[in-house]
């Protein structure tokens, strides 16, 4: 919350910045030389303030990400070797960055919640490769929320878009555990409460609740 919150500050701060660097004197507006320079300096002077307090968010985002080091989706997919290859065998994806030119990250997200609840199929995968925030999230969202005929309508474009191409690309993790449309939509809601993506680098994170002092 408290990032989503520095998030949506800075969002309307930059907006703030935007309006004072685009704001020109209307042509053949009466204003004489000495108005015009006071102006300027006002805007100037105001433009500065906003942007010392955006540079202010920016560091104090980074001391909490740095401090509190939560799961970056970056290196779920260096750590989870065989789902980063089944993005390439599926999609012929790479890199984080090639989820994000291909619009697949959403895509990708919701593939790797899933596989984390499925996780106790894997037998041969180390269990640090799946937090227990992620299944455990999962899990009371699934107790909480009551599965609609509209969420069927909402997630079977993107679970048709997935399936069966990854079960056929790669049937060892596919195959296996349970991965229905009613858990990409529980897994849609999971991804909505964890998710935060770092505006300067468009890096999603999956944030595990700390109470912070």
């Amino acid at each position: 919350m408290k990032l989503e919150g520095l998030s949506q500050l800075r969002e309307i701060l930059e907006s703030k910045i935007f309006l004072f660097k685009t704001f020109r004197t209307p042509a053949g507006a009466d204003v004489s030389s000495r108005v015009s320079k006071i102006v300027k300096s006002y805007r100037n002077t105001q433009r500065a303030l906003f942007q010392k307090a955006v540079d202010e968010i920016n560091k104090l985002e980074k001391k909490i990400l740095k401090k509190y080091k939560p799961l970056s989706f970056k290196t779920v997919m260096k750590t989870d070797q065989r789902f980063a290859m089944s993005l390439l065998l599926a999609f012929r994806i790479t890199r984080y960055e090639d989820l994000i030119a291909k619009g697949m990250l959403e895509h990708a997200v919701l593939l790797w919640i899933v596989r984390n609840v499925n996780k106790a199929k894997y037998h041969d995968v180390n269990p640090d490769t799946f937090p227990d925030f992620i299944s455990k999230t999962f899990e009371d969202v699934k107790n909480l929320i009551q599965v609609t005929e509209d969420d069927f309508k909402e997630y079977t474009p993107l679970y048709r878009s997935l399936f069966p191409v990854f079960l056929e690309k790669v049937p060892e993790i596919y195959e296996k555990g349970d991965w229905s449309v009613e858990n990409f939509i529980i897994a849609g809601t999971v991804k909505d409460r964890l998710e935060f993506i770092r505006p300067s680098s468009n890096e999603l994170f999956l944030l595990d609740k700390v109470v912070l002092n």
